[in-house]
């Protein structure tokens, strides 16, 4: 558990610029608020379902003897096929090893396109639409990466890149943390205060309505000075 839990910050860190540049890429056009509030929600939504009713599903089967994970996950196998012993307890087991599977296979190449597009920014001076051939290179680099990892961890593969994840992703936490401070120094010098605002808008527009000015709606006040 301690190791699984340090690997999650790290993943989640070293994938930090990769997928904060190609979320800035596609959201072109939308504010800061949108990006963030629909990624937050959109992310969530998908994420507690899941583990809630898959591993729910997966506690529940193993304490009533219906799948022995503890077997498998001991074993040679490894955590990985978990998701194909519980399925194999469905009705329509092979559906769902189907369903599974397109499942993993679409996050691979998502994964795979959003790493090679923000390489591929990074490394043309930032261009927004990088050539086919820069973004075909990056890919087969990151591929064979993966690959040698793999090979050279063996049966304890999944080990190795966990272990990739740590090291890369423990020096992007000062990277991110410096890069969180640069974004609310530059919002606070173009757009006020970002921390301890007097009001804060998740949905919608900040801006104050007429009725809010000093004018009130009927115009502008005259004052002494006129």
């Amino acid at each position: 558990m301690n190791t699984w839990t340090v690997f999650y910050w790290a993943w989640a860190l070293s994938w930090s610029p990769f997928a904060g540049l190609f979320i800035a890429r596609i959201s072109k056009g939308r504010t800061v608020r949108e990006v963030a509030f629909t990624g937050i929600v959109a992310t969530s939504a998908a994420t507690i379902p899941w583990f809630t009713i898959v591993g729910g599903t997966s506690v529940w089967s193993h304490h009533n003897g219906i799948a022995d994970f503890g077997a498998v996950i001991a074993g040679e196998a490894g955590p990985e096929v978990s998701g194909f012993i519980l399925f194999e307890t469905f009705p329509l087991g092979s559906l769902f090893m189907l369903a599974f599977m397109i499942l993993v296979t679409t996050f691979f190449v998502t994964s795979a396109d959003s790493s090679t597009l923000a390489v591929s920014m990074m490394t043309t001076g930032g261009k927004a639409r990088p050539s086919t051939i820069n973004r075909v290179f990056w890919g087969v680099v990151l591929g064979m990466t993966a690959a040698i990892l793999m090979i050279l961890g063996g049966t304890g593969s999944a080990n190795t890149l966990q272990q990739a994840a740590i090291i890369t992703g423990t020096p992007f936490a000062f990277v991110c943390f410096l890069a969180m401070l640069s974004l609310i120094k530059d919002f606070g010098s173009n757009y006020g205060r970002v921390l301890l605002q007097d009001e804060t808008v998740l949905i919608g527009s900040s801006r104050k309505t007429d009725t809010d000015s000093p004018s009130g709606p009927a115009g502008t006040v005259e004052t002494d000075d006129d």
